[in-house]
Parts: structure tokens; C-alpha cells; sequence
């Protein structure tokens, strides 16, 4: 299990994202995630349950725990971020999954003007360095024994690629979608908090 306090403010149509990838040589899944005790709606995965996405709508204000449950113990990169200006019915869409190889990583995402793109990556083999490029932001990166991987994000367009250079040219993994706005909102991300076990 994985668990993280995370802070949500007080905005309007906000909605928390948890991505969280786990270490591909261990078989098992990632079961499910909840914040401050309530179930999260699980949104994306890869080709298997190892690499997952999960939101919850208009999350209660204040400082909870994430809790990301997995059916075998191993090393979890997890990140929360929540947001704000977040159409409140489908908040996140499109999302697309990709295998890198060599020292390049990229997913392209269906996306729109307005909207916010969003990506886990994640390195089982080695603590790699990670460097974005195009439009793609780095949020962050974290490395866990031999596990590391980095998340970030890029405005919406028709065609969103979310790309990564490496320092080591290993098998990676990576998840993004698009995060829908509310119209007349633009979709900003408010809070990130980085953990993992």
C-alpha cells in the first residue's frame, strides 16, 4: 500500500488525479485508489494494471491521505496533483499508453485547445535521468531502489505528443491523457505532491 498526504484547496470544479505506476518485473496489479477514505474512479491503464489513472470529482478541501492499493508489494511511483477549472461529469480523456525504448520515450495524446494534457512515465530497469522536450513541462521525477520515472504536462492540442529523452536506454512505460476544461476555464494544475514507496 501507498499513502501520501495530499492538500486540496478550496477552487471551483476541482478534481484530484492520482497516476501511479509499479515495478513491471514484480507480477500483480494496482487494485484501486481513495482519498481521505473515498473510492477513486479508475480512468486509464496500460497494457496492464501495473501503470494506472484515477480521479475524483469535487474532492473534499483540506489534507488526506492517498491510499493506492496493489495485490503484491513492490515499489510504487505514485503522484496526486489536483486541479482546478475541470469539467465536472468526464473530467480526463483520451488516454493512450506507449513502450519506449533506447534513450527516447513518447506517447501522443488526442487532445484539445484548452485542455491539459498529462504523463506517467516510469524506468524499471535503472534510476535514469529524464529530460522533456516539445511542449511537454516536467513536473518531476523519483527514483525508488531501481525504479524511477517522471510525470508531467503540456496544453491541449489535436495532437499532443508528451516526450522524454533518457540518460539510460532502457524499456520504459508511459500513460497520459487529456484533462477536459470547464468551457471558459482553463484547466491549471494547483497542487502537485510527489511520493511514492
Amino acid at each position: 500500500v501507498y499513502a501520501k498526504a495530499t492538500i486540496v484547496s478550496k477552487v471551483k470544479n476541482r478534481v484530484l488525479i492520482v497516476q501511479a505506476a509499479g515495478n513491471f518485473n514484480t507480477s500483480g496489479d494496482l487494485t484501486g485508489a481513495t482519498y481521505g477514505g473515498a473510492s477513486m474512479t479508475r480512468f486509464a491503464s496500460g497494457s496492464t494494471s501495473n501503470t494506472v489513472a484515477w480521479y475524483l470529482i469535487a474532492p473534499p478541501v483540506g489534507t488526506a491521505d492517498i491510499v493506492v492499493q496493489q495485490s503484491t508489494s513492490r515499489n510504487i511511483l505514485a503522484v496526486g496533483t489536483s486541479l482546478f477549472g475541470v469539467n465536472q461529469v468526464t473530467p480526463c480523456v483520451n488516454a493512450a499508453y506507449s513502450n519506449g525504448t533506447g534513450n527516447s520515450s513518447s506517447v501522443t495524446v488526442t487532445s484539445a485547445t484548452g485542455s491539459l494534457v498529462m504523463v506517467l512515465s516510469l524506468d524499471d530497469l535503472g534510476t535514469t535521468t529524464w529530460t522533456a522536450s516539445g511542449a511537454q513541462t516536467a513536473s518531476g521525477t523519483l527514483a525508488i531502489g531501481t525504479t524511477s520515472g517522471a510525470w508531467g504536462t503540456a496544453p491541449g492540442s489535436a495532437s499532443t505528443t508528451m516526450s522524454w529523452t533518457t540518460s539510460a536506454a532502457n524499456l520504459t512505460r508511459n500513460l497520459a491523457f487529456s484533462v477536459s476544461p470547464v468551457y471558459g476555464e482553463g484547466t491549471t494544475a494547483r497542487l502537485t505532491s510527489p511520493s511514492g514507496k
